[in-house]
């Protein structure tokens, strides 16, 4: 329960004091009272409101709020359905943007400490149709997609010769983002959307509506100078499409961006079949080129090329034999047990299957989410190179929010397009990749039916 004493004084009464992780600050505002806290561990939601954060950000003027609490945003990315800005410390040097503060409370009187969200990034709804709100996508994370990662219920035994011990099952879960549900006033919607418009490359008109809706906080996975490199993979389809004709020469992600490729559309993934074989020869020049292209921003404080080697060696290891590749394998397995018929089965299974649809859509939620990699970079950790693989790496999960279903369709049209558009089985010298970046697929019809080729 978040600290609730709120006392209105001419002067500060007491300076600080502790209460576990709770620190309160006390000193009348000259708009209203207010109860300054700082902690770990607060509440996500209102215990008197049901399904409400119990946590706003709105706008402030006042010069305590701002000196104590104060904070602003700034663009760092979007997708296309959301848009994310990170957290940090008001300064008087921000002049194109208004001060910004957390606070609780009936009458929103209770400060929170910018210290508790800094190291936090900030993500909103672009309000596009076809994705849910806020609310939504937090509900459908708690409901259906947590649940996939819970982790086997008994360990198993592991024999070694005539020695066998018990081994803990893996925790799974450990690789979730915490949601953070934050009410966002009006005011804050409107900063949100003018940062975006001055910052954005997309120039694309959003339909995000000023009015109070909800942000989500999630943990900030970028990369920082001298400290750690966070690189991107999305693993997309780790096995073939349950729809894909039988001679298909490319897997299903590799059918799709050899179809954009054709237009001129540069391919800069690897093949999800490749990435679960634990190849290093073939999976380590991907990672390379993820790693160079994170630290591109550090400008003067980029790593060298050797620290750059070794953090990719790490990170191709904790990908080919640590708990990376055990995290692929069980993305697979849930595509695989969610989804072992198809799109395109649809009209066949639906009536008899009641959940078929609502399995098909977090199949795809699984096929969309993203592996943010942060691989520590500092001085300890470049001088540890013998340190196990999976040592001074975090891995986190983004981009899980349940499809809606009204992709469905959509979904549809796009493996009907690949299928009749001939992007799974056409052989094309013109269409062909370099060794290390084709497809599993191609890479066995060549090695097992050289004469087809």
């Amino acid at each position: 329960m978040l600290y609730q004493e709120t006392v209105s004084v001419t002067k500060m009464q007491e300076p600080s004091f502790d209460d576990g992780d709770t620190k309160v600050l006390r000193q009348e505002s000259p708009t209203h009272k207010i109860s300054f806290i700082e902690r770990n561990d607060q509440e996500h939601y209102s215990p008197d409101m049901p399904g409400v954060p119990s946590v706003c950000c709105r706008t402030t003027e006042d010069p305590y709020e701002i000196q104590q609490a104060g904070f602003y945003v700034r663009y760092l990315a979007e997708g296309a359905a959301n848009v994310v800005f990170t957290i940090h410390k008001w300064t008087e040097k921000v002049t194109h943007r208004k001060p910004l503060v957390f606070v609780s409370g009936f009458r929103r009187e209770r400060l929170y400490g910018r210290g508790m969200f800094i190291g936090k990034v900030l993500r909103i709804s672009k309000g596009h149709a076809k994705t849910g709100s806020c609310q939504e996508i937090m509900d459908g994370f708690e409901k259906n997609i947590r649940p996939l990662f819970a982790s086997p219920s008994d360990s198993t035994t592991s024999n070694s010769g005539s020695d066998s011990k018990k081994v803990a099952p893996y925790n799974y879960r450990a690789h979730l983002m915490n949601y953070e549900p934050i009410t966002l006033t009006k005011d804050v919607v409107e900063e949100l959307t003018n940062e975006i418009d001055e910052q954005s490359s997309r120039h694309e008109n959003l339909s995000i509506p000023i009015m109070e809706q909800t942000g989500i906080l999630l943990p900030d996975m970028t990369s920082q100078p001298k400290e750690s490199v966070t690189i991107e993979i999305k693993p997309k389809w780790l096995q073939q499409s349950p729809n894909a004709p039988r001679d298909a020469y490319r897997c299903r992600t590799c059918a799709l961006e050899t179809s954009r490729s054709a237009k001129d559309k540069k391919p800069t993934y690897i093949c999800p079949l490749q990435l679960l074989t634990g190849n290093a020869t073939l999976i380590q020049p991907y990672i390379r080129r993820k790693v160079v292209k994170a630290v591109a921003g550090f400008r003067e404080l980029q790593p060298t090329s050797n620290q750059i080697d070794l953090i990719t060696n790490r990170i191709t290891k904790y990908l080919t034999t640590g708990h990376g590749h055990t995290l692929l394998q069980h993305l697979r397995h849930t595509q695989i047990q969610l989804d072992p018929k198809g799109i395109r089965e649809r009209d066949v299974h639906k009536n008899a299957d009641p959940t078929f649809e609502a399995n098909l859509q977090l199949a795809m939620t699984m096929r969309d989410c993203s592996m943010y990699i942060k691989a520590a970079y500092s001085d300890h950790y470049m001088d540890t190179s013998d340190l196990d693989s999976d040592a001074e790496i975090e891995c986190k999960l983004g981009d899980l929010d349940s499809k809606s279903p009204e992709k469905l369709d959509d979904w549809d049209k796009k493996e009907k397009g690949l299928i009749n558009g001939a992007w799974y089985t056409r052989i094309d010298p013109d269409l062909e990749r370099l060794h290390h970046e084709e497809c599993l697929v191609s890479a066995g019809w060549k090695k097992y039916v050289p004469h087809h080729w």
